[in-house]
């Protein structure tokens, strides 16, 4: 058989967005869905997509960019691949999401390996989120790389904390992938 074969394709071009939402609209057993839920997608900027989520591993190809350079690669009703924490909560709940990212990168020669992103989802002030946000991304990095061959670097974080002063909120922190390469073998 012959053709084009293509290996797993590798996550591009990103952004980081935050959004919180709160209503005093909801029902069911699951009261967040259609309203807070919505609402925060909505202040991300994430609202009309169908969100994938996935796990937290940055390939050295990607490049993080501000939402409204890529704007240009979005389209209404498409999925978007995210890494993404999100936390639903009661009125008088602090809610916190967080995203954190960190590359690595080889000491003999500087090669960029990649990185990695931990994800923050509780009711923690902002800053010790992003104190547990460090704890897990350093955890990352050790778990898989000896630091006497390699170094991690450029910790970023993004994080919305609120205390919910209606019904129902969700608070979200999200990295979303809009392009993509796809290897091409022979």
């Amino acid at each position: 058989m012959n053709g084009v074969v293509y290996g797993t394709r590798i996550p591009k071009d990103y952004f980081v967005n935050t959004g919180f939402g709160e209503t005093d609209l909801g029902s069911g057993i699951d009261p967040w869905e259609t309203g807070s839920y919505d609402l925060a997608l909505l202040e991300a900027g994430i609202d009309n997509f169908n969100i994938l989520k996935y796990t937290s591993v940055l390939p050295p190809e990607s490049v993080e960019s501000p939402y409204d350079d890529l704007t240009k690669y979005m389209h209404h009703g498409a999925a978007l691949e995210t890494i993404m924490a999100q936390i639903n909560g009661k009125q008088g709940d602090q809610l916190t999401a967080g995203v954190g990212r960190i590359q690595v990168r080889r000491k003999s020669d500087g090669l960029h390996i990649g990185g990695f992103a931990a994800e923050y989802e509780g009711h923690a002030p902002e800053e010790q989120a992003k104190q547990i946000l460090t704890t897990s991304l350093n955890g990352i990095f050790d778990r898989r790389y000896s630091t006497d061959e390699y170094e991690a670097f450029d910790m970023q974080f993004n994080l919305v904390s609120k205390i919910v002063q209606k019904k129902w909120a969700t608070a979200i922190a999200c990295i979303g992938f809009v392009t993509y390469i796809y290897p091409q073998y022979d």
